[in-house]
């Protein structure tokens, strides 16, 4: 069980070092999480290969992340960075579904569960079909879920999903702006097909 804190998604561009840099960018980035006390944060385009996990004693984070296989360019990747008091209470260890899908499954009060998703979608200058797997994996996850669980998807859907709430009731929150986009109309499509809601842009 978990009391209160904080969740967060961030695309953090790359947690691979460079010379210039003299501090490991995941050190940067969990003192940064650590500063604003947040419990749990599904990063993306994390940029990391291979699925694997960390401990961050410095600033206090376990951190579990899944990316491309060693041998291809890292361009993408998720993850999940988890204060490591609350780590000790998990469920479940997070499960890699690919270089842009992570979940972890919480349980909370009354027998309940909640299943955040930590996601980082193609870009809008990506092939038609990457697009298509990616969606077509997250079906298989969403539909892997059990109903009565609560989902929170969290990440980087590269898209803009306008501020036509009319035409979208119920999936478009107040917070969407500009015009949308055809990666847009994928993720709008998407939560209307599981009943799923876009509450933040």
């Amino acid at each position: 069980m978990y009391n209160n804190f904080y969740l967060e998604s961030w695309n953090v561009r790359t947690l691979q070092d460079c010379d210039s840099v003299a501090e490991q960018k995941t050190v940067l980035i969990f003192l940064e999480l650590k500063k604003y006390d947040i419990g749990m944060a599904a990063l993306s385009e994390t940029r990391l290969a291979g699925v694997s996990q960390m401990t961050e004693v410095k600033s206090g984070y376990d951190f579990f992340w899944s990316g491309k296989k060693e041998n291809e360019p890292c361009k993408s990747g998720v993850g999940f960075a988890i204060k490591s008091s609350l780590f000790r209470n998990l469920f479940s260890l997070p499960r890699a579904v690919s270089d842009g899908i992570m979940t972890l499954t919480l349980e909370l009060e009354h027998n309940t569960r909640s299943v955040l998703v930590s996601c980082y979608a193609p870009t809008l200058n990506n092939p038609e079909q990457d697009k298509d797997d990616f969606y077509n994996q997250f079906r298989d996850v969403i539909s892997g879920i059990w109903h009565k669980d609560k989902i929170i998807l969290m990440g980087d859907f590269n898209t803009r999903v306008g501020n036509d709430r009319q035409s979208w009731e119920g999936v478009l929150s107040s917070h969407g702006i500009d015009s949308m986009n055809t990666n847009g109309l994928h993720l709008l499509s998407f939560c209307e097909e599981y009943g799923l809601c876009v509450k933040n842009t």
